[in-house]
C-alpha cells in the first residue's frame, strides 16, 4: 500500500510511524490493512481541540498566542524536515 492514504506523498507506510517523533505531533504506533479499510494506532489526545480551546477562552493575549504558535511552527518544521507535508492545516478539523 502506498502511503499516501495517510500522507499524500508516497512514503512507505513503515516509514511514518517510527520516524515521527516530535512533543507536537500525534504519534502513530501502528498500521493494519484490510482489503477494505485502513487502521492506525494513534497515540491518545485528551486535551481536546485547539477551536474549541479558543473558543472557550474567548480571547488570547499575545504571549498565549505566540506560544500555540510557537509550538504549530515547531512541529510543521520538524514535519518538513523528515520530508512530511501537513497538507490540510485548520483550527477545526470537523
Amino acid at each position: 500500500m502506498s502511503c499516501t492514504v495517510l500522507c499524500g506523498i508516497g512514503l512507505s507506510c513503515h516509514y511514518v510511524p517510527r520516524q515521527i517523533d516530535h512533543p507536537n505531533c500525534v504519534k502513530l504506533y501502528e498500521m493494519f490493512e484490510t482489503s477494505k479499510k485502513l487502521y492506525m494506532v494513534l497515540e491518545l489526545l485528551t486535551g481536546g481541540e485547539l477551536f474549541d480551546r479558543i473558543v472557550a477562552k474567548g480571547s488570547y493575549s499575545e504571549k498565549e498566542a505566540s506560544a500555540v504558535t510557537k509550538d504549530i511552527a515547531s512541529a510543521l518544521k520538524y514535519l518538513h524536515s523528515v520530508n512530511v507535508v501537513h497538507r490540510d492545516l485548520k483550527v477545526r478539523t470537523r
